[in-house]
């Protein structure tokens, strides 16, 4: 695993990228911009756990390149591809991960922890609005 931290490398990551991933679409413009600050991104090589079952949760995570496999309790539930995120609970609440998510190829994923969406939330409470709709949304699916 290697975080690549650096503004250079956060803001590649265009806005347009973020705006195709359901989790973020209602949130405004300058909102995603200070988003984009708090973020991280991480290399992953394959067959690298990212976080087990069980363990309490601090990072949310988009997958910008690769694919990982979900498992609950030893049985592959998904495969999640570019786009897709995962471990969004550990936002709004430091419950246990209820699933095993590994890495099937080298996978690039950005990472945004739970202190710093606190930190922005305090800024600006309209997110965490935002953000719980469609978390609520992707858990009743």
């Amino acid at each position: 695993m290697q975080a690549l931290e650096g503004n250079d490398q956060i803001f590649a990551l265009t806005k347009s990228t973020f705006r195709s991933i359901p989790f973020f679409e209602e949130i405004e413009t300058e909102q995603l911009d200070q988003l984009i600050t708090k973020i991280k991104l991480i290399n992953f090589d394959e067959n690298t756990v990212i976080f087990k079952q069980g363990e309490v949760a601090e990072n949310m995570y988009i997958l910008a390149q690769g694919k990982v496999k979900v498992e609950k309790d030893g049985e592959e539930i998904a495969e999640l591809n570019e786009g897709d995120f995962f471990g969004e609970m550990a936002l709004i609440s430091a419950i246990p991960r209820n699933a095993t998510v590994t890495t099937n190829t080298k996978c690039l994923c950005i990472s945004l922890s739970q202190s710093n969406f606190l930190e922005l939330v305090s800024t600006d409470p309209s997110i965490a609005l935002k953000v719980s709709k469609a978390v609520v949304k992707r858990v009743d699916s």
